[in-house]
């Protein structure tokens, strides 16, 4: 882990002595002045602790640790200065969210011991990220495997999303942004809610009950009842929600929130989503393209024509991992494997859809169904290489 501290002065003879002094204990690098410590963090950060004077020409250490606080939360901030007031303390407190305030002349133990407890609040930062990192990940991989094994179809749906928005963040379409790629692939999540018999009606295109078409409207909104109590998941939640509003305020859910207002995810989606639809109805993207540009009022215009331009006459993407086909039977299926065609059973009932990636969990599912009904085999694959 990074443990490098930084000091900064306007004084070169008092950072000689921090590096004279602390450089057998710590990796010590030195800053004359705010600006030259800006330009050292952007260029050599980040770094685990930064220790400014107080009273330098240009930027002081309160002005220059509070920028530190916006590039690098994480930092942990220190104060030394030979001009100490209470209110000075203060505003380096309030301002540079400061874990130290020290005064001038600072005794060597009494720095080192403030650098250790620095560095000791540093790691644990980090930690706790990681951990969390670690947790979110986790729970965002859940969930979507839940909804690969309840209903492939609606997974396969959530890929082509994602698959769509890598490509227009590859082409500079759109920024790179973790939040809508992730919330494609959980955009259909609120249809667990759903009886299973009312999905197979939207899947074979049946006529729906009232009642069934607001279940079917609804879940966007038990997508973001699921999420939205999942932390660092908020504005997922909210991309899902807005999903199917139209652009001038039009359909669910209900409220005032229209426009540019609408998270940028959401607008994204709703485009994607019925480029999908009409293209599963055998309409070439370049027409469905244009049928959507009719349509008044539903989607951002200023967006619709950027995918349009960059995707309308493009072809499928084939993944770079589609390296040897092979049929497999049931027993020698393996994580990773990219499903060529749909497993299903002898009666016809669809297990995974074709385009899926095989995951652990879904092996055990098919092994598990296999017990009970006779699955067709073998099962047309790509390995990865």
């Amino acid at each position: 882990m990074n443990d490098r501290i930084l000091f900064v002065d306007d004084e070169q003879h008092v950072l000689g002595s921090y590096r004279r002094i602390l450089r057998k204990n710590w990796d010590i690098v030195t800053a004359l002045g705010g600006e030259t410590a800006l330009d050292i963090f952007d260029n050599k950060g980040p770094f685990a602790v930064v220790v400014s004077d107080m009273r330098m020409p240009g930027m002081n250490g309160i002005q220059l640790l509070t920028k530190i606080k916006e590039i690098s939360p994480d930092t942990v901030r220190m104060m030394l200065t030979g001009y100490a007031d209470f209110n000075t303390a203060m505003e380096a407190v309030n301002e540079g969210h400061i874990f130290r305030f020290l005064t001038k002349p600072c005794p060597p133990d009494l720095l080192n011991r403030a650098l250790q407890e620095g560095v000791r609040q540093y790691r644990l930062i980090k930690a706790e990220q990681e951990l969390l990192n670690k947790t979110l990940k986790g729970t965002i991989q859940v969930l979507i495997e839940i909804l690969s094994v309840m209903d492939p179809k609606a997974f396969n749906r959530a890929n082509r999303l994602r698959d769509y928005i890598k490509r227009l963040t590859e082409q500079k379409a759109i920024a790179g942004n973790w939040e809508i790629e992730i919330a494609a692939l959980l955009s259909l999540i609120g249809q667990v809610t759903v009886p299973g018999t009312v999905m197979e009606k939207v899947h074979n295109n049946v006529s729906l009950t009232d009642v069934e078409k607001a279940m079917i409207m609804r879940i966007p909104k038990a997508g973001f009842d699921l999420l939205v109590k999942i932390p660092r998941l908020e504005q997922i939640a909210k991309i899902v929600l807005y999903q199917n509003k139209r652009f001038n305020g039009e359909g669910f859910p209900e409220d005032d929130i229209k426009g540019v207002d609408l998270p940028l995810g959401a607008r994204l989606l709703k485009i994607l989503n019925d480029l999908i639809i009409l293209e599963d109805k055998g309409i070439l993207r370049k027409d469905a393209f244009v049928t959507m540009a009719k349509r008044t009022g539903w989607y951002d215009p200023n967006l619709l024509l950027t995918i349009s331009n960059k995707i309308s006459g493009s072809s499928e993407n084939v993944p770079a991992f589609r390296k040897e086909t092979k049929k497999v039977k049931i027993s020698e299926l393996h994580s990773g494997y990219l499903l060529l065609e749909n497993i299903e059973t002898s009666t016809g009932q669809m297990l995974m859809m074709a385009g899926q990636e095989i995951s652990d969990s879904h092996i055990m599912r098919i092994k598990n169904w296999a017990k009970l009904y006779t699955i067709k085999e073998p099962i047309k694959v790509l390995q990865k290489i």
